[in-house]
């Protein structure tokens, strides 16, 4: 599990130790396999952690014990699940002989005696729920859960029953099988940012002369600071030269969407113009055009196949703002004094304090 997780350009594991899930701990501590141990304060944090290190990395996993271990997680995975980040929660469960037996005896961290409970409360929110029950079926059940995860971009579940946990097992020879997984940067959309598909829609943007902007859900800066970026796009909420921009009129205009939710963030309310015809959109594993579904299209095969098939085109001149962008200037100099602390003071300072390459985080409500 540690070995293909590495695959997956994993090199650290959040977790807190328990008392069923202790013999992987022991493993992940002290045996030479290249992953690092980190400690959160809590389960659920942890989860969180392995959120934010899939965005910047491609995968997170996040270990707890069985019980209010992971079910302390469960928010996290949920949060995963809806906003399309693959993590992996590992859980050590009781052994194997004491999950298959019925009994009327109670363990400690269970649910009554009701050894599934976990596994469904977890199916809801995750793209699979599973337990290796027999150590001769552990590789081929990691890596298709794995791959699965990887490629829908969504978390998975797995318990691992004590007995199991550092059960000797044939390992694969060929690694992971990842060649169709789909994630990406986008023009205007918030999923996908693990492929490393952004100078691919970069070279896109000006090898077609298109406008580009990005949503409330996916703010880039690689998009932001393109020369033919028109801004932030979220329906009738956004300024109109880059509604105008976005939405376009007549046939020759056609508007390609990469990872957009459409939520209600995106659409401005659900008051996006861009409609269904004259639109590319592009997720994680179809393509719709004109209204057209196309499946089993991963948007990490199909965009530099685009690029290629557009480089036969002669670029166009691009639509260039014709103002300067919303933005604080860090050229503008403030003075210190006593008057109250408005949005725009205080989004000046901050064009002061930040450095390039700085990370914020900040809760989705609070920074409309």
């Amino acid at each position: 599990l540690l070995s293909r997780l590495r695959e997956l350009n994993v090199m650290h594991v959040f977790g807190i130790p328990g008392d069923y899930v202790l013999p992987f701990f022991d493993e992940l501590l002290d045996a030479p396999h290249g992953v690092d141990h980190v400690m959160p304060c809590n389960e659920l944090n942890g989860t969180y952690m392995a959120d934010g290190y899939a965005k910047r990395v491609g995968y997170g996993a996040m270990a707890a014990t069985f019980g209010p271990g992971c079910l302390s997680a469960t928010n996290g995975v949920a949060g995963a699940y809806a906003d399309d980040v693959p993590i992996i929660l590992i859980c050590g469960t009781p052994s194997t002989g004491v999950l298959a037996e019925p009994t009327d005896r109670l363990l400690h961290h269970a649910i009554g005696t009701n050894f599934e409970a976990y596994l469904e409360m977890f199916r809801p929110i995750t793209i699979q729920s599973r337990r290796i029950a027999r150590a001769e079926d552990a590789a081929e059940l990691i890596d298709e859960m794995l791959e699965t995860s990887w490629k829908m971009k969504k978390p998975c579940y797995l318990e691992i029953p004590y007995d199991l946990q550092t059960a000797q097992i044939a390992v694969p020879a060929a690694p992971l099988n990842l060649s169709s997984a789909s994630a990406g940067p986008r023009l205007e959309g918030a999923l996908g940012r693990a492929e490393g598909l952004t100078e691919c829609v970069l070279a896109l943007v000006s090898q077609l002369g298109a406008s580009c902007a990005s949503t409330f859900g996916c703010k880039d800066g690689s998009f932001e600071s393109s020369e033919q970026s028109v801004g932030i796009y979220s329906g009738l909420m956004s300024k109109d030269f880059t509604r105008l921009a976005i939405e376009g009129k007549g046939p020759s205009h056609v508007a390609l969407a990469v990872g957009m939710t459409n939520n209600e963030f995106d659409t401005g309310v659900f008051t996006s113009q861009m409609g269904k015809n004259n639109l590319i959109a592009i997720s994680h594993n179809q393509v719709i055009i004109n209204g057209d579904v196309y499946r089993d299209v991963s948007m990490v095969d199909f965009l530099p196949g685009l690029l290629e098939a557009c480089k036969l085109m002669s670029p166009v001149e691009p639509l260039r703002p014709q103002a300067p962008l919303f933005h604080y200037d860090s050229s503008v100099q403030i003075t210190p004094s006593m008057a109250d602390l408005t949005i725009d003071r205080m989004m000046l300072m901050f064009s002061h304090y930040f450095q390039c390459g700085d990370v914020l985080f900040g809760d989705a409500g609070g920074m409309i």
